[in-house]
């Protein structure tokens, strides 16, 4: 009988600190989330643009559309492609804005 209690008294310990050690985890996961975002939504695009000469022709623009934003970059030098028309081929990442 003594055996029986003994065992009792071990296995409610064991299961009592079982318990405390899963407060333990529940304390390290209600520490507060990062500020930090991950864009989940990204894409590789590639946009020409069309100028006159005389006109200042970007290394760099704002790509802005149906909720995709980022900055393009000169892909490669701008062709004339009739007297006086210049095209510029701009390419780069963008990604989507869920919140706009």
């Amino acid at each position: 009988m003594k055996k029986i209690v003994a065992i009792s008294v071990l296995s409610l310990s064991l299961l009592a600190v079982s318990f405390s050690g899963a407060s333990t985890v529940l304390a390290a996961s209600s520490i507060p989330k990062s500020p930090i975002t991950t864009l989940a939504k990204q894409k590789f695009v590639t946009v020409k643009k069309y100028y006159k000469t005389g006109e200042s022709i970007r290394t760099q623009i704002t790509y802005a559309e149906n909720g995709w934003y980022g900055k393009l970059t000169l892909a490669k030098p701008p062709v004339e492609i009739t007297k006086g028309h210049w095209e510029a081929t701009y390419s780069g990442t963008v990604y989507y804005d869920h919140e706009s």
